[in-house]
């Protein structure tokens, strides 16, 4: 959290010390969309979340649900379900998240640096759920 605020001071006093007419509106429009920002991180924080909850459901249901071979059919069926859920909303999250930093247009070193590690960690998800999900189709 401070590491925030620390960002938020020195967005401002560079917005002051860019402009010298000091403009309230224009730091006020920097702090909004620093805001929406990290709102968007967020949100896409709740939706891997979600996803990874999706596939550990997914995968616990496979496993220990239904000892009779038709029991563990359904239950195979229902985890594959879930974790290929769980990987579609790991993409979706993604995809939003960048169309949302798209729309707020904003571009930095920082953002760059940003979205790279969160395609590494994305990428790192969709990899483990899809071995998940071929443990899966193994054991059915």
């Amino acid at each position: 959290m401070e590491n925030i605020q620390d960002d938020l001071k020195v967005i401002e006093e560079r917005i002051i010390s860019e402009n010298k007419d000091f403009n309230l509106a224009e730091v006020r429009t920097e702090l909004a969309k620093q805001r929406t920002i990290m709102a968007n991180e967020r949100t896409f924080n709740a939706w891997l979340r979600t996803g990874l909850s999706l596939v550990l459901a997914g995968l616990a249901i496979a496993n220990f649900i239904g000892s009779t071979s038709e029991a563990h059919t359904y239950a195979m069926l229902t985890g594959i379900i879930f974790v290929s859920v769980g990987i579609l909303t790991y993409i979706l999250a993604f995809l939003s998240y960048i169309n949302n930093m798209k729309v707020i247009d904003y571009t930095s070193k920082k953002l760059t640096r940003l979205v790279n590690l969160l395609i590494i960690v994305t990428i790192a998800m969709i990899i483990s759920a899809i071995l998940i999900l071929g443990l899966l189709l193994y054991w059915w």
